[in-house]
């Protein structure tokens, strides 16, 4: 199965601001092949800041994602090249502190995936294919979003498909009347959302069925 989501987000993403990246990772996760060491290990980190770049490194994205079986991941908030830089201050101080120096080499990253610099943040509405939801009842499901508060606003932005479902992609609302009437559905405030992932193509490159 292939999911490709590269051309759909494209219009949907936002490089005003060059002080701002997406955050876009490829990462194997065990659920995927057994044969990974990890639950999840991430292949490779790109900081992208331009419509060139992305379009640039999308070959080179899904051509790493297809040989090692790795999931093409992208977090739809924004971070900004000074608050990461701030914040790696921050996490070199507690290496430093704790000695812990293995833990320079993922610094970075891991200071980008904590810096969330979007003004008005995008929230991720994980929907399951597991749930088995009539028509009716996924479009009571967003109308709930909708009559949530702030009233006026235009909470719903888009959704993205998965492998088994979908993400709805929604600016913050009040989550009283959702999580009472889908306590079951995950809301994720800073989650990534899938980008590209072909199953087909690693399972033809490792000889698994």
């Amino acid at each position: 199965m292939i999911v490709d989501n590269f051309a759909y987000l494209r219009d949907k993403l936002d490089f005003s601001d060059k002080n701002k990246f997406y955050m876009i990772q490829l990462q194997q996760r065990k659920k995927d092949d057994e044969s990974f060491p990890a639950n999840n290990r991430t292949v490779k980190t790109y900081f992208i800041d331009s419509l060139e770049d992305y379009d640039r490194l999308e070959p080179e994205m899904k051509r790493l994602s297809n040989e090692t079986g790795s999931r093409v991941y992208i977090r739809l908030n924004r971070r900004s090249y000074e608050g990461v830089a701030l914040q790696v201050l921050r996490e070199l101080a507690q290496i430093l502190q704790d000695k812990n120096f293995q833990h320079l080499k993922n610094i970075v990253p891991s200071a980008a995936g904590k810096v969330n610099s979007e003004d008005k943040k995008l929230w991720l509405i994980d929907v399951d294919q597991t749930y088995d939801m009539t028509d009716s009842e996924y479009i009571e499901m967003i109308e709930c979003i909708k009559r949530a508060k702030p009233e006026g606003d235009e909470k719903i932005q888009y959704c993205v498909n998965t492998l088994h479902g979908s993400h709805i992609i929604t600016h913050p609302f009040d989550l009283r009347e959702f999580s009472r009437l889908y306590p079951n559905i995950d809301i994720h405030k800073d989650n990534p959302t899938l980008l590209y992932f072909n199953s087909d193509a690693h399972r033809s490159i490792s000889g698994t069925d």
